[in-house]
Parts: structure tokens; C-alpha cells; sequence
């Protein structure tokens, strides 16, 4: 008789009948995590055709019936496929789960810190290539009306692109450098920019911060040599005004209208000056987008 089987071993059918009873559950059966459990050394006869029999029960169960043949030393196949990745995980257990659940996600994790180290220098990848050739004071008169923002013989302002560089920081003042005076609900002060891309960097995007937060931008226009820059967005975020278009080729002229308003309360009025900090930013290098690239992948097969 079988061990721990009412029914006789002699013959096929005693045989097949005692293989059924002795049957664990799948969680038991899929507890030997060796590809080949019966051909353990050391195992005696009986042993290993109890372990051959869970297999085989368990797998049957698993697979309904599907399973490659020949499970003896070395004969199963493994199933491959999401599906069958799934089903194993299952019969396994609780345990099991819990353990591959974490190691997925820390996998995952790990993928996005390594993504955030390579995409954080590329988000914040801006500054100007020529600061020291910047103008950086405009005035206003008097009562203060705007500013143009131009070299002080009325041409463009030559700016080069350079993603490791500085922002270009510039204050709007009033006459000869001093405050200038402006009560709340005036109308907006206009400012007027002429740039050109110098360099040999191409332009995708022009932004301008205002460090006073009680400062926000109102009707922005950007023409790129006197017409609308192609793929032209535009977003304002309180004091920040960011410009997105499509490549522009050094060389290019570019002509920047907005207007400043002071959220000031009513009856008082603003005294000083403003500084802007304006900048374009770097495209990412091929190699940069790559890796970004395979970081995507990765998280994708997992």
C-alpha cells in the first residue's frame, strides 16, 4: 500500500488511485523550489515518488490539464508567458506574493530615482552663454510707463544659449537707476524685448520670473522675425511667464510684448525697483534621451 493511502498498490489502478489521494494542496507542492525536485541526492524511493506525485497532482491542478509531459528528472518543461508567470506566483502562496510584490517594487523604485538623478540636470538645464556681454539695468520715466529691453544702440540683444550657464538677471528701475513710483490700479507697465539667438544653440523655450511675488505678467506676445513662432504655447504661473515653440536657428530675431500688473492693495502705492531673472533652456543631448529612454523601457517590463 502507498504511504498514507487507503488504497492497494498492486496494479495500475491501485497505483493511479493511491498517486490521487496523496495529493497536498499546490501551495505545498510548489514549496520545493529546486527545477528538479525528485532527483535530490539523498532521497530514498519513496520520498522522491511522493515528491514526483505532488508535482505532478499540482501541476495538473495548476495548468488544468495543459502541462508538457514527461516530469520525471528533468523532463518538465516550464510554461513561459504573463499568464503562467501569474499562475505560479498564485500557487505559491501568501508569502510568496508578498516577497515578489516587494521586490517589484523595489525595482521600480529604484528605476525612478535613477531616471530623477539623469532628468533633474536636464530639467533645470538653463542660463546664458555671454553674461558678461549683458545689459542688466533698465530705466523708466516719469510717471513710469514700461521698458524696452534692448542694447543701448536700439538693437536686438544678442543671447547664447548654454544649459550649464546662469540665468540672466536684469532690474527695471526708474530715472538713473532709482525707485520708480507706481499706485495700485494704474494701467500695466509694458514691457518690450528684442533679443536675437546668438550662439550656436537653438532656442525651444524663453522664460521670465519676476522676484516680487505681488507682480504677475498679463498678455504675452511672442514673434519670432516678426511673425508668431511656430508650435507657439504660452503659460503664466503668477510672477512667471514660460514660452515654448518649436527650434529656432541662431540668427533668429525675437520680439517678446507683455505687461507688468501690481496686485497692491487700493490707496497704496508700489516703490522700487523689480528684478527679472530670464533664461531659455537646453535640449537634452542624444545620449541623455537614450538612457531616459531605457529607463522607460525597464519600467515597462516590469
Amino acid at each position: 500500500m502507498h504511504p498514507g493511502s487507503p488504497y492497494p498498490t498492486n496494479g495500475a489502478a491501485g497505483a493511479f488511485a493511491a498517486r490521487i489521494v496523496d495529493v497536498p494542496s499546490p501551495k505545498s507542492a510548489y514549496s520545493f523550489r529546486s527545477a528538479s525536485p525528485v532527483c535530490r541526492p539523498g532521497l530514498s524511493a519513496s520520498q522522491k515518488s511522493r515528491r514526483e506525485t505532488w508535482r505532478f497532482a499540482a501541476t495538473e491542478r495548476l495548468h488544468s490539464g495543459r502541462t508538457s509531459p514527461g516530469f520525471g528528472c528533468g523532463g518538465r518543461r516550464r510554461r513561459t508567458g504573463v499568464v503562467a508567470r501569474v499562475q505560479r506566483t498564485w500557487a505559491r502562496g501568501p508569502a510568496f506574493r508578498r516577497r515578489t510584490s516587494m521586490n517589484s517594487h523595489h525595482k521600480v523604485s529604484l528605476a525612478f530615482v535613477l531616471i530623477s538623478v539623469v532628468a533633474a540636470p536636464l530639467a533645470v538645464a538653463q542660463g546664458v552663454g555671454n553674461l558678461g556681454s549683458l545689459p542688466t539695468q533698465f530705466e523708466t520715466g516719469v510717471p513710469a510707463s514700461g521698458w524696452f529691453v534692448v542694447d543701448p544702440a536700439g538693437t536686438p540683444i544678442p543671447v547664447a544659449l548654454d544649459p550649464t550657464g546662469p540665468v540672466w538677471g536684469k532690474v527695471f528701475t526708474g530715472p538713473q537707476g532709482g525707485p520708480f513710483f507706481y499706485p495700485a490700479g494704474s494701467p500695466p507697465l509694458s514691457v518690450t524685448e528684442l533679443l536675437v539667438v546668438a550662439g550656436t544653440n537653438p532656442w525651444t523655450d524663453w522664460h521670465e520670473d519676476v522676484l516680487d511675488p505681488n507682480w504677475t505678467w498679463a498678455n504675452p506676445v511672442l514673434l519670432v522675425n516678426g511673425v508668431p513662432a511656430p508650435g507657439l504655447t504660452t503659460q503664466i504661473s503668477g510672477p512667471s511667464v514660460s514660452f515654448f515653440f518649436n527650434p529656432i536657428a541662431p540668427g533668429t530675431v525675437v520680439q517678446i510684448r507683455k505687461e507688468l500688473v501690481w496686485n497692491g492693495a487700493p490707496g497704496t502705492t508700489f516703490v522700487g525697483t523689480l528684478g527679472i531673472h530670464e533664461y531659455p533652456t537646453g535640449i537634452p543631448e542624444p545620449a541623455a534621451l537614450a538612457l531616459l529612454g531605457l529607463g522607460g523601457l525597464f519600467l515597462r517590463r516590469r
